[in-house]
């Protein structure tokens, strides 16, 4: 079980339903999710399967001690 690529991450009830693709201008995310897509080599980052369907994750880091 220690290697496992997709884990399941808790998040502070107000981040849910937030991302950047909600956040920010269409232009700016096609542009950084773009730029995640050629960093991963246009593949899977769990399968490493090559494929033209890739979806952006963002990976988001919490304090809970200090709500930040």
């Amino acid at each position: 079980m220690n290697n496992l690529k997709l884990t399941i991450d808790l998040l502070p009830k107000g981040a849910w339903g937030n991302n950047f693709s909600k956040t920010l201008k269409k232009k700016d995310w096609d542009t950084l999710r773009q730029a995640c897509y050629a960093r991963a080599n246009f593949k899977c980052a769990v399968c490493n399967r090559e494929t033209p369907k890739l979806d952006a994750h963002e990976i988001w880091d919490f304090d809970i001690k200090n709500k930040s």
